[in-house]
């Protein structure tokens, strides 16, 4: 009798351990297609995939993401929170739910979930990244400041990181400090849409130090790299049309709505030319 129930009871270990492990197979499985739709950009797919998970911190912060891409930020702040309610010292989830916070415009919650991210030393940049944008939308420059400096001595080859402080460079009216770290990021890359980007910014701060000649030149270039660039073709319209050059200006305006059909800017802009000749 005593051996009849050993054998019921070891055969019911081994039932218990195969399921164990039937069901972190499956997990596993369940994560894996969820990443892959979710690198894919297919987020819809991916949340679904992650909504079939077993209760823990990874499935709420897969889950928060993937709802974060899909701007539903309300459930994204949702999920995220139970990620931190079982993990206070998660930096992903404590950076995931500060940036769905901040999308929202709560700026001074999402600011003090990344610094507690960033006590964690191995965070990405993209958390002290994300603690500058939060920052800078708060009116905050000065701090905003001084996390991408921060960002560009720590990860020195990250364009986001120069792009970033070049603009607060610019918002604390240092031109020419500007103009050099939009520089650095065209330095940076070797991709040339992305250098058209850095160039036209470049432009942009030319034009606001009041250097036309040179801005002209930059946007030039910046268009010789990609002759889509919409923010090139409309900073050059802008020189023409103050040269009183309206048909110049017409036509660049008029080229970035046949890729843009709905950039406000261009429309009104020829709006107001409609009958200058």
């Amino acid at each position: 009798m005593n051996a009849s129930i050993f054998a019921l009871f070891f055969l019911f270990l081994l039932s218990s351990a195969s399921q164990a492990q039937s069901a972190f197979r499956n997990a596993t499985a369940d994560f894996d297609k969820g990443d892959k739709l979710y690198s894919e950009e297919r987020y819809k797919e991916a949340l679904r995939e992650y909504q079939r998970l077993p209760v823990s911190v990874e499935a709420h912060k897969r889950i928060g993401a993937a709802q974060i891409k899909l701007w539903d930020m309300n459930a994204a702040i949702a999920s995220l929170r139970k990620a931190v309610a079982l993990a206070e010292r998660d930096s992903e989830a404590l950076a995931l739910l500060a940036e769905a916070l901040s999308w929202k415009g709560d700026f001074d919650e999402a600011s003090a979930l990344y610094r507690r991210s960033l006590a964690d030393k191995t965070a990405p940049v993209s958390v002290r990244l994300g603690y500058a944008r939060t920052l800078s939308w708060s009116k905050d420059i000065d701090g905003a400041l001084e996390q991408y400096r921060i960002a560009t001595r720590e990860f020195p080859r990250n364009l986001d990181a120069h792009m970033g402080l070049a603009e607060m460079l610019s918002w604390k009216k240092q031109f020419d400090a500007s103009i050099e770290s939009y520089r650095r990021v065209a330095e940076l890359t070797d991709i040339s849409a992305y250098k058209s980007v850095a160039l036209s910014r470049v432009g942009k701060v030319q034009t606001w130090k009041g250097d036309m000649k040179a801005a002209k030149e930059t946007y030039q270039r910046a268009l010789r790299l990609n002759a889509k660039n919409p923010d090139a073709m409309f900073g050059l319209g802008e020189l023409h049309e103050w040269e009183g050059n309206y048909p110049e200006a017409k036509a660049l305006y008029q080229r970035i709505l046949q890729a843009q059909p709905e950039h406000k800017a261009a429309k009104a802009k020829l709006m107001q030319l409609l009958w200058v000749k």
